[in-house]
């Protein structure tokens, strides 16, 4: 309950489009990060199988 009241308040305050941009924003960086992370480990998967 308490994330969505959070929201509700963040979207009373500044408005929807706002809060809206912002969630997917971490949404997207938290991803890209994970994504960053995997393909990390491939390219060093890839770098032993070639030695």
């Amino acid at each position: 309950m308490v994330a969505e009241e959070f929201i509700i308040s963040a979207v009373s305050a500044v408005g929807f489009p706002i809060v809206g941009f912002y969630l997917m924003y971490q949404l997207c960086k938290d991803t890209i990060a994970k994504n960053t992370d995997a393909l990390n480990e491939l390219k060093e998967v890839v770098i032993s199988l070639r030695k």
